[in-house]
């Protein structure tokens, strides 16, 4: 696999539009087969179909780690799209949960600068 980086970028452009834009699975999983907007190579493309699939899945497991103050609905879609890859990261890659958590926090703070990702910290660890 390509720089981990790049690769967590290209997933979560993916997933924000699937949110954004209301996609269904099929729509956001026909998007990476045609390669629309990002370029994908096969392994990355098997990965990330697996992680479309398995979406709704991982909603409902971070739903119920979600503080009091926050619910699903109240999370932005860019906070929504780290949080599914961070958790397909954790769950299904096996990658270590510190450099996950790490990696989404710095994602977040460039995807969404005003607002404090410190949230995220707590809901990936709990995986």
């Amino acid at each position: 696999m390509k720089n981990r980086r790049e690769t967590r970028d290209k997933f979560i452009q993916i997933i924000y539009r699937f949110f954004l834009l209301s996609k269904t699975q099929i729509e956001s999983i026909q998007e990476v087969l045609d390669g629309f907007q990002v370029s994908l190579d096969e392994n990355e493309s098997k990965i990330l179909i697996s992680l479309i699939e398995n979406i709704y899945s991982y909603i409902e497991k971070i739903k119920p780690k979600l503080d009091l103050k926050w619910s699903w609905e109240r999370i932005s879609p860019i906070h929504k799209s780290i949080l599914i890859c961070g958790v397909h990261e954790i769950i299904e890659i096996k990658n270590i949960k510190a450099v996950v958590i790490d990696a989404s926090l710095d994602l977040s703070r460039v995807y969404a600068p005003s607002i404090d990702p410190k949230f995220l910290n707590p809901i990936l660890d709990s995986f």
